[in-house]
């Protein structure tokens, strides 16, 4: 058939990217070595595809199906999740609150006492009672993981949306298909 355009090159082109895209993925199922101790983090060090099929734990239980589990056989903990770690960024955002929170109440002590010198002395002035709060551990925490709690009600919230917005769309899915003068975009938009 002569109408039909010749499409080698479109297919050639089709290869190449193909067998460009199975390189990368065999390429993917390596890894460097990030991390110079003695007990390596298997997670980590693993690959991408180890870490999608979260493969690099399997040694774990597969070694406390054999024997009962020991400190050796564990994982050293990313960085991230070290005491350590969360200790001075607990310190980082922990102190300062503290300062103020003390230098408040020094001042408020202060005032009290002077209130209180001037009570004694035959002054009459009101008594203030004022209540100081004190410090929110919970503000704090916030401030530590504040990237992680936003990103996670973010998703939280798309996944949300989208669960209450599936029957429109699939109403609209369906007025698309029965509709056959619809244009292709409309679809492909429905369908993302």
């Amino acid at each position: 058939d002569d109408s039909q355009p010749s499409s080698n090159g479109r297919s050639t082109a089709f290869f190449i990217w193909w067998f460009g895209c199975f390189v990368e993925t065999i390429l993917f199922c390596f890894a460097d070595k990030r991390s110079n101790k003695e007990v390596p983090n298997s997670e980590l060090d693993s690959s991408f595809l180890n870490r999608l099929t979260i493969q690099w734990f399997t040694r774990l239980p597969l070694a406390g199906a054999r024997k009962d589990l020991e400190v050796e056989d564990l994982f050293e903990l990313n960085e991230g999740n070290t005491a350590n770690f969360l200790e001075r960024q607990w310190e980082y955002y922990w102190v300062p609150t503290m300062k103020k929170y003390n230098e408040k109440r020094r001042q408020l002590l202060e005032e009290a006492l002077m209130t209180s010198k001037l009570m004694s002395n035959g002054t009459s002035q009101e008594k203030s009672n004022i209540k100081l709060e004190p410090p929110s551990v919970v503000y704090n925490l916030f401030q530590m993981f504040k990237y992680e709690f936003l990103v996670s009600m973010g998703i939280k919230l798309c996944s949300d949306v989208l669960q209450f917005a599936n029957p429109f769309l699939l109403n609209l899915l369906l007025d698309y298909v029965s509709d056959t003068n619809a244009p292709l975009w409309q679809g492909v938009a429905y369908a993302l």
